[in-house]
This record gives structure tokens, sequence and C-alpha cells, in this order.
């Protein structure tokens, strides 16, 4: 039978390291901005579901497909379009 830890997990769960979990945090919020950008910018998109949104957005966006470009002088840092 599997020893179970204080928490009633599994001791063969392994173990989500803090800072990792922080870092994937700051990725879905970056995604969910860009998505938003990419949406809203383009006509086309703004009408249709987010399920429809899957293939011609989100999939290109998370593959570093699209590109965001900004004009003058106010431009975000590098991570604001991964």
């Amino acid at each position: 039978m599997a020893e179970e830890t204080t928490n009633g997990a599994n001791s063969s769960t392994p173990q989500v390291d803090p800072e990792m979990l922080k870092k994937l945090g700051m990725l879905r919020v970056q995604v969910s901005e860009n998505f938003g950008k990419v949406t809203m910018a383009l006509p086309r998109y703004r009408d249709q579901s987010l399920g429809d949104l899957s293939h011609p957005v989100l999939e290109p966006l998370i593959r570093d497909r699209i590109a965001i470009a900004y004009t003058g002088a106010a431009t975000p840092d590098a991570a604001a379009d991964v």
C-alpha cells in the first residue's frame, strides 16, 4: 500500500517548484494579453467565438508565429509579446 503524506497526497506525486509556478502564471498572463491584442487588432476576428479563434490565433501565438509591432518610444518589455 502506498504511503501517504500529511496532506493526503501519494508520496510518489511530484512536487512543483514555487518558482516554476510563478513563471507559468506570468506566461499565462502574457499569452492572454497578447491573445486579446491580436483579436482586437484584426477586425476579422472580433466577431468570432473563442473556440473559433483557437486555430487561427492561439496556436500560432503559442508557437511564436505571430509578431506584434509597436510604434515610437512606447515599446513594452520584450517578454510582453512572448
